[in-house]
């Protein structure tokens, strides 16, 4: 016998906890889970937005939801439909600290922009209820290779666009404990380039979302010291909690160069001059 269709309870039920889900699991260091219940979220919302405003309107429940990542979440998708109600929420949120903050001001910001597309009016041919589904349009992204040297330009365009999130936190993972061991060795210029391009890849992660930049958060606990050190300054704006912990611990521990650098980030942090990556 068939299953019968998933009432929009339901559907709200289930966009709730994989939003909490993908959170918990990231804040543990599994980015894998994490990921998946990103997965499934988008799809609760597709089937949702298959229902029409119907689908929209009972996903606003979540606006009073206790978790304010949820309440982040839901907002952040009906800011189109619920535009005042979501702006409300959102701003609301932005105004506190952590995660639900930042993701909060991330879709405000890209709201204002004029790239925010969770929710498009568009519709083409297609799947969905009548024939019907939502087109995302193509939005033109932030031209990552500004002050960039022209050695990254063409990784950028031909590679860092069209790698998967859990590649780019390996590259990051990589070339952060790679760069620190080639200044040790006396190789500024490469250790220069490899700077650039962890620059490069932590911004294609910000424009990805917050969801690809929790990712990075695994890597608060990799074995290298500079690894740890570059992924606790690059968590500062939306994880600082987390990323305090670990610099502190280097500043601590850690010699030479590492605990030098964990040490400067955390004066500039406690005196509201640390500038995002």
């Amino acid at each position: 016998m068939a299953r019968s269709e998933e009432s929009l309870e339901e559907l709200v039920e289930a966009f709730a906890h994989h939003g909490a889900a993908q959170t918990d699991a990231i804040f543990r260091g599994d980015a894998r889970t994490g990921n998946k219940h990103a997965r499934m979220r988008y799809t609760t919302f597709d089937k949702l937005r298959a229902r029409g405003d119907a689908g929209r309107d009972a996903l606003a429940v979540l606006f009073k939801h206790p978790r304010m990542d949820v309440r982040a979440m839901a907002a952040a998708y009906l800011l189109r439909h619920r535009a005042e109600e979501a702006r409300t929420v959102l701003l609301e949120i932005s105004r506190g600290e952590g995660f639900a903050a930042f993701m909060a001001s991330e879709a405000l910001k890209r709201w204002v922009e004029g790239v925010w597309s969770l929710d498009p009016a568009e519709v083409d041919t297609g799947d969905g209820m009548n024939g019907q589904r939502c087109r995302t349009p193509k939005k033109k992204r932030n031209d990552l290779s500004a002050g960039q040297p022209g050695w990254i330009q063409p990784m950028k365009k031909a590679r860092l666009k069209k790698l998967p999130i859990e590649q780019l936190v390996e590259m990051t993972r990589t070339i952060s404990a790679e760069r620190m061991r080639a200044i040790y060795a006396g190789k500024s210029k490469d250790g220069n380039r490899m700077f650039d391009l962890l620059i490069a890849i932590h911004r294609e992660l910000q424009a990805r979302g917050v969801e690809a930049q929790l990712c990075l958060l695994v890597l608060l606990d990799d074995p290298d010291p500079a690894t740890r050190c570059w992924a606790a300054t690059a968590v500062m704006e939306f994880a600082p909690k987390e990323g305090e912990r670990v610099l502190t611990d280097l500043a601590r521990n850690a010699g030479g160069l590492v605990g030098f650098s964990a040490e400067w980030t955390l004066e500039d942090w406690r005196a509201g001059t640390l500038k995002p990556l």
